[in-house]
């Protein structure tokens, strides 16, 4: 069968990743490593592969309602993806991962992989690079609007909105487009309803300053449109862009 890629798909990825973990490599150092968290401060990298692992248990219910929608026999899948969703809600980041080596089966495997199978294509995967060179123009720009001069309206809608974006783009082997696509719709919708205390702002922007603005522009142009030509199953985004005039959907235009 085809390889349709869809929350099944992602789950299946990540779990075969981690069955191939070493039996000595601390089941912490297992999960960031599987989940792409990179993090200087500890802390920061526990606090990352927490919230990833929540985006996984939420994947694993999302394919236990969709599967049940098709009607197959539940013993087909339902105690491979309830033993899957337990082992990730138990796991002792604290100890070796040789505690839980051979939790993940080939047989577990084989149920997510049939899974993937019969359940619909929802859309392409975009390229690793790609989604890593976003996230350093992401943080690259946020450094750049924070010490910026630009009005405290515009700084905080720019950076608050970057930060949803950032976070959607480091949970997108988890959860796929649909967190990057919500943070693009929500970022329209936010500046539809703050277009005019934006735009009065927008007027007291330097020259200077005015290159940050296009460039997050850009940047959400981009995404959309790579959104849009990977996800064929929703209305473009990148069109509806064009409908507001400009930054990020809205009309900003100096009067």
């Amino acid at each position: 069968m085809a390889k349709h890629i869809n929350a099944a798909y992602r789950v299946f990825s990540i779990a075969n990743a981690l069955s191939q973990a070493q039996p000595d490599q601390p089941t912490f150092e297992a999960w960031a490593a599987v989940l792409g968290v990179i993090a200087d401060s500890p802390i920061d990298r526990r606090v990352a592969v927490d919230k990833r692992r929540s985006l996984l248990i939420d994947q694993i219910q999302t394919i236990k309602v969709q599967m049940k929608k098709l009607e197959f026999s539940q013993e087909l899948y339902l105690p491979h993806l309830e033993q899957l969703r337990n082992l990730m809600a138990s796991l002792n980041s604290d100890q070796h991962w040789r505690a839980y080596f051979g939790s993940i089966s080939p047989e577990l495997l084989l149920s997510l992989q049939w899974c993937s199978e019969v359940l619909i294509h929802e859309e392409e995967v975009l390229e690793g690079p790609q989604i890593e060179e976003w996230i350093v123009s992401v943080e690259k720009l946020i450094e750049k609007i924070q010490s910026s001069l630009l009005p405290n309206e515009i700084r905080a809608f720019i950076t608050n909105n970057l930060l949803t974006a950032l976070d959607a783009l480091h949970g997108y082997r988890i959860t796929g487009l649909k967190t990057m696509e919500d943070a693009l719709i929500r970022t329209q919708g936010e500046a539809s309803i703050r277009a005019n205390v934006l735009r009065s702002a927008y007027a007291k922007v330097d020259e200077s300053e005015q290159q940050l603005v296009e460039e997050f522009q850009s940047l959400v142009r981009e995404m959309s449109e790579a959104a849009d030509e990977a996800d064929k199953t929703r209305p473009p985004i990148a069109g509806q862009l064009g409908q507001l005039n400009a930054l990020f959907g809205i009309a900003l235009p100096r009067s």
